[in-house]
């Protein structure tokens, strides 16, 4: 699916990835179709401006077979299929879609519609954000007013904001128009009387009290970066690459919990301690997981050099700073429970967004600086230090988002008891 995603925008491949795409689904079976209709028909439609008319041809006969030949396998997933008005070629998918929706309540409209705000498939969250922004500008004052009036709102208006809020910080290719689209939301619903609902957004952050010396705690922790993080990079990202990486991470991170295929069959085998486990992760987390389970791969890790300290000061973006700093991290873990867990992901650091990295770092300056070897201490704090300084000092020539990133990541090292 990452394969045919990306190959889409590029007009020399957009014919053929979408005639794929067709034969992919005619061959789907009658329980496999609908976890994709949902994804597929946001990519489509994204795309549709820039296909050609060859390529729209394949598109409407793709949404046709989906939700008119196989409407009944496909209609428990209907809330998660795009809006598609507005395309003459797609009138009949669109009809068909909408007869799905007959009889829905606008709470139950709603719920769909905020669940795909908040997927993993960054097309999928911009596709949504614009029909939320068309349902809230068609009703305009009459659905706020019915939704934040009274003393306490509706919980709807919790729902949106944290959904909006969370698509503020997405990361990934083409994130900065969902930022803006998000901004734009939260603008056209207007200032909020704060204690007049309750915001739900919570901080999914783990911090392990014996740093890696608690075997449970430790499992927990993989299966924390299994479920928030490496399971929604492999199942939205685009590039086959860091796909493939993310992979990689997900089979090493199995092995560590102790998931192997016989979860799947069922044998007494299994301990109860790790079945809980994999019990414990999401339905989507377990499918993604699944093909790797008892897997194989090997990666041929490349040598290399360390980077001179502190490395802020050498590196072009806030990107590459990141990066770069975590990998060296890495490299500073002490050898043992928590060396296999970070070397595991190493190969998924690098990548056009900064998500593994960003949500990685913590857990590496907490760990190091508990560790207390050599100088690691002082390095760190020389790192924070040379960031500060850039974002006071005039004269600085690097970019402002640059300093403003990095100086946001590095303030966040301050978490308590990660500094004390």
């Amino acid at each position: 699916m990452a394969t045919l995603r990306s190959t889409v925008p590029i007009d020399e491949l957009s014919e053929v990835s979408v005639r794929s795409w067709l034969k992919f689904v005619r061959a789907l079976g009658q329980n496999d179709l609908g976890p994709h209709v949902g994804p597929i028909s946001a990519i489509l439609v994204a795309s549709w401006p820039r296909l050609s008319p060859t390529a729209q041809g394949y598109a409407t006969n793709i949404l046709h077979h989906c939700l008119v030949d196989r409407r009944d396998s496909i209609k428990a997933f209907a809330n998660k299929i795009v809006d598609l008005d507005g395309i003459p070629q797609l009138e009949g998918p669109a009809k068909s879609l909408a007869q799905f929706k007959q009889g829905w309540s606008q709470q139950q409209y709603l719920d769909g519609l905020l669940r795909r705000c908040t997927g993993e498939n960054i097309t999928m969250i911009m596709q949504s954000l614009l029909e939320l922004k068309k349902y809230i500008g068609a009703r305009g004052q009459q659905f706020l007013g019915s939704v934040a009036s009274g003393d306490v709102f509706d919980p709807l208006v919790s729902r949106i904001v944290d959904v909006l809020l969370s698509a503020t910080s997405v990361d990934g290719e083409d994130a900065e128009s969902v930022h803006i689209l998000a901004f734009e939301l939260l603008g056209a619903i207007g200032a909020l009387d704060p204690d007049r609902f309750d915001n739900k957004t919570k901080d999914s952050f783990l911090i392990l009290l014996s740093n890696f010396q608690e075997a449970e705690e430790t499992a927990t922790l993989a299966c924390h970066l299994i479920q928030e993080l490496f399971v929604p990079a492999f199942r939205s990202t685009s590039d086959p690459r860091f796909q493939t990486s993310v992979g990689y991470v997900l089979q090493e991170l199995s092995k560590f919990c102790g998931f192997t295929p016989d979860l799947e069959t069922g044998p007494a085998t299994v301990s109860t301690v790790v079945r809980d486990r994999w019990l414990k992760l999401s339905e989507p987390a377990r499918e993604t997981m699944s093909p790797f389970l008892g897997a194989k791969f090997v990666v041929q890790a490349k040598h290399q050099l360390d980077p001179a300290l502190p490395i802020y000061p050498s590196q072009s973006s806030y990107r590459e700073w990141l990066q770069t700093w975590v990998g060296y991290l890495i490299t500073r873990v002490e050898p043992g429970t928590a060396e296999t867990i970070f070397i595991a992901c190493r190969g998924a650091v690098r990548a056009n967004d900064t998500r593994v990295a960003l949500h990685l770092l913590p857990h590496l300056v907490l760990h190091v600086l508990t560790r207390g070897i050599g100088n690691d201490g002082t390095a760190i704090c020389d790192e924070i230090t040379s960031v500060l300084q850039d974002v006071v000092s005039p004269g600085s020539e690097n970019s402002k988002d640059r300093r403003t990133f990095s100086a946001q990541v590095s303030c966040l090292q301050y978490l308590p008891g990660v500094m004390d």
